[in-house]
């Protein structure tokens, strides 16, 4: 229950992939079947070339790959808000060049919110996409029996034409002391772990052309571990939003073989912290490594099957990502961080759809009190995606400092997306605190 499930060896045959026409008025995306009369809604809606260009290119590096070609992983965590204007850029400065290396399969773990109904024509269509967790947007800060876990609603939805999604339920107790930026981490965390769920079943199911079955259960035990030929290489676990400001090449990766102390790898797509920080990485947009890290990375929040004891959380800052470096340092105690040859900044786009605007905001290195890029200046396509598909002008980041219209964003300061409204609000309440 809350799993989709897509992909299959008809992506790599047909083009067509997942994708379906969206129930909105919105316009389609990808192209319409020979045998099919098109689809309207009211209206012919356009597809959104732009977009489109960028998948056909994946499409094609997935193509040409032998089936014994090294598998990658992508986890594609957290709301989509505005991720299919940086989507284009995306797939030109990091995903392509993956692609010439690996297969992908893309795995996405996000809350059923706004962004994701407006989202999803995108999201399916890019090509294999494996399967995707939905979860209900309305967070719950107690009735967990650890910090963080995906259940079973307890109530039954009263309108049956709406899916009973699973419900993301966290437990602050004892933790206190660690602040609010805790609730951002727990919810990072709990994404990582579900889409390392999704990635094993994936594994399980092996090479088949069938895609994995469905579990009955949000809080299912992850499948056992599969062969070796059917593991992934690699994982790369990006924010949904997420785009790279430069051309970027995943750095090779050594996984542990028969000697526990060979070195596994991994990156955060920048720079990698002193030898002597806590942290694993230095932001949490991106993370990628050698299968072996990457199971271990993506699972901080288990601990031999047993809730995570406060205690120990707070030793490490009350800081998931440290408490994983910690880990890794005792169960793999040769891995290190590696830094890509070109290391480039870490952005996503902001903006508001009902003020029809839009901007680029840099993350990773931060530049607050800055003015920020011009997304039109670094990549053409994804402003191409945001002014003719989405009808969303770019301008300046209104907390910024600068001159020219302004867009004001739905919510609060760099970084705190987690705490900030859907970019698809209109009124009312805003949707926060959705992951």
């Amino acid at each position: 229950m809350g799993r989709v499930l897509f992909g299959s060896a008809r992506d790599d045959a047909t083009g067509s992939g997942a994708w379906m026409p969206p129930k909105s008025p919105m316009p389609t995306h990808g192209k319409a079947q020979p045998s099919k009369p098109k689809a309207t809604y009211g209206k012919a809606q356009p597809s959104c070339a732009p977009f489109s260009a960028a998948v056909a290119g994946l499409r094609r590096e997935r193509r040409r790959h032998h089936p014994n070609t090294p598998r990658l992983a992508v986890c594609l965590t957290g709301q989509l808000r505005l991720f299919m204007i940086g989507f284009p850029a995306l797939v030109k400065n990091l995903l392509l060049g993956a692609a010439s290396s690996y297969k992908i399969d893309v795995f996405h773990v996000g809350p059923a919110d706004l962004s994701y109904t407006r989202g999803k024509s995108y999201l399916t269509q890019i090509p294999g996409l494996r399967a995707s967790t939905l979860y209900d947007p309305k967070l719950q800060w107690k009735g967990a029996s650890t910090f963080a876990e995906l259940a079973e609603p307890q109530h039954a939805v009263s309108n049956q034409s709406r899916r009973s999604r699973p419900v993301a339920r966290f437990n602050l107790n004892g933790l206190e002391q660690c602040g609010s930026q805790l609730k951002a981490r727990l919810v990072q965390a709990l994404q990582a772990r579900e889409c390392l769920r999704l990635i094993e079943r994936a594994e399980a199911a092996g090479t088949s052309s069938e895609p994995p079955a469905a579990s009955s259960s949000a809080a299912a035990a992850p499948a056992a571990t599969a062969p070796t030929s059917q593991r992934y290489a690699a994982v790369l676990r990006l924010r949904a939003d997420m785009l790279t400001l430069r051309q970027t090449t995943l750095p090779p990766v050594s996984t542990i073989g028969d000697d526990l102390y060979d070195a596994p790898t991994y990156s955060s797509l920048h720079q990698c912290p002193h030898k002597s920080s806590r942290e694993l990485a230095p932001h949490d947009f991106a993370l990628f490594g050698g299968r072996d890290v990457m199971g271990r990375a993506l699972s901080v929040l288990d601990h031999k099957g047993l809730p995570l004891p406060p205690r120990t959380l707070i030793r490490y800052g009350c800081d998931a990502g440290a408490l994983a470096k910690a880990r890794l340092s005792v169960q793999l105690p040769n891995a290190r961080c590696v830094a890509p040859l070109n290391v480039t900044p870490v952005a996503s786009v902001r903006g508001s759809v009902s003020g029809g605007c839009y901007y680029l905001d840099q993350e990773h290195p931060p530049n607050d009190g800055l003015p920020q890029p011009k997304l039109s200046e670094l990549f053409a396509g994804a402003a191409a995606v945001a002014s003719e598909c989405l009808g969303l002008r770019e301008k300046r980041d209104g907390r910024r400092p600068g001159s020219g219209p302004a867009c004001e964003p739905r919510g609060g300061w760099d970084g705190d997306f987690r705490d900030d409204a859907s970019p698809w609000d209109v009124g009312g309440p805003a949707n926060r605190g959705a992951g």
